[in-house]
């Protein structure tokens, strides 16, 4: 399936990772599926993205989305993604959404359907080749996490949930960097120094593991890893329960506009 994008832009020149969080979930809204169920939604499990030089090179007005079914499993399926520049067909970024299929009422997995089993299949025998999967992707792996942890408290509001009334999947990433910007502001991170929004991003990854609603006060942890201090580690926890995991791996390189020192975290 190819769609395009109209890029949004934020006060670095260039578009925020939750923005690159929400473009990647749109095959998660789309309609992929022959039938709706009404007993059945479908959650994020596991969310990669990751943003290749390209990117950084040029603002361009629109992206090319191209995505395919690559694993289909008996609760679960995985959507791959490729961004390019409309102009020059180069790719921008890549990605990929496990989505796990749920009990509505329950919360949780359930099969997927026969009917949207097949339409699936079938849609992926007439698709351009394309990377498939035997099993879903596991490669999350978190360095250690120190005694003296940097924490950042966050109140979920009204505006940071989705039709479902949950934390919004684009708003974890959004706290994280909340957080890492706090910590970094403060001198908790060795080579940030500025608000992250500043910093190259070479890819994200998240795990999710529960919810968060209105009003639910949560925790954001920071650290960075152990063996390469441009990777850093986010838990986000809700009554004391980690309801998800990330990962950022920064560049080091400071390429957005910069509008003189940072003497307070700027406004995200």
């Amino acid at each position: 399936m190819l769609i395009f994008f109209i890029m949004l832009y934020f006060q670095t020149g260039r578009s925020s990772i939750w923005d690159w969080n929400r473009y990647i979930q749109y095959p998660k809204s789309s309609s992929m599926y022959v039938k709706r169920e009404r007993t059945t939604t479908t959650f994020v499990r596991h969310l990669n993205i990751s943003l290749l030089p390209a990117y950084f090179k040029n603002r361009i007005p629109f992206l090319n989305v191209t995505m395919w079914t690559s694993y289909i499993g008996k609760t679960s399926r995985v959507t791959e993604v490729i961004y390019s520049n409309p102009f020059t067909n180069e790719t921008l970024a890549t990605g990929f959404l496990h989505l796990v299929h749920v009990d509505f009422q329950t919360r949780k997995p359930v099969p997927i359907s026969q009917d949207n089993t097949e339409y699936l299949m079938n849609r992926t025998k007439y698709q351009i080749p394309h990377k498939i999967r035997t099993a879903p992707p596991t490669d999350f792996i978190q360095s250690p996490k120190p005694d003296d942890v940097f924490s950042y408290t966050a109140l979920v509001v009204s505006s940071d949930t989705d039709t479902n009334q949950h934390l919004n999947t684009s708003n974890f990433i959004r706290f994280c960097m909340d957080a890492g910007s706090d910590a970094a502001c403060k001198g908790r991170l060795s080579i940030f120094k500025k608000d992250l929004v500043y910093y190259d991003i070479q890819m994200i990854s998240q795990i999710y593991l529960g919810e968060a609603l209105i009003n639910d006060q949560v925790i954001v942890q920071c650290w960075q890893d152990e063996s390469d201090v441009k990777w850093l580690n986010f838990d986000i926890l809700n009554r004391s329960k980690i309801i998800c995991k990330c990962q950022i791996k920064f560049s080091g390189q400071v390429t957005a506009p910069d509008f003189g020192p940072s003497t307070k975290m700027s406004k995200l």
